[in-house]
């Protein structure tokens, strides 16, 4: 068996025309993305004022609810509150309510944060259901 020699082929690329191409590649890269961003920016600056209105109009259309009951535990990182309803002298069930940054917490007459309220503080909430979401407070007063 005989072995015959293979010559390499060697293509000689014209590095010139090459690195046009690829500027010419890169400068469309770069203007898609730039369009893409742009769009983007542009659906966020329409979409989240339309959201914003559209669950304020969502709120008022709804019927507001209220409760009262003792703070069982607050949760600032998730930004829930959940109280328990006394009925009778015994606990009767606990609710857990989503806190937005537009949800007023009062004591007193004077503003408070959600960090500021405590474990057994006696609350009226005024709330509604968001079905899926669950239930949105709107106004919190801490009963002194």
């Amino acid at each position: 068996m005989k072995y015959q020699a293979i010559e390499p082929i060697i293509t000689i690329i014209n590095t010139e025309k090459f690195d046009q191409e690829l500027a010419a590649n890169r400068t469309n890269l770069y203007f898609t993305m730039l369009a893409i961003k742009i769009f983007l920016l542009g659906f966020l600056l329409v979409a989240v004022p339309l959201r914003a209105s559209y669950c304020s109009e969502q709120a008022q259309k709804q019927e507001v609810s209220t409760v009262s009951g003792r703070i069982a535990v607050v949760n600032w990182v998730g930004s829930s509150l959940t109280i328990r309803i006394i009925f009778l002298g015994s606990i009767a069930d606990e609710m857990v309510f989503n806190i937005s940054r537009d949800t007023q917490i009062t004591k007193g007459g004077y503003s408070l944060v959600l960090g500021e309220l405590q474990v057994q503080d006696y609350v009226t909430i005024e709330y509604f259901d968001q079905s899926f979401q669950g239930l949105l407070a709107t106004r919190i007063t801490v009963n002194t």
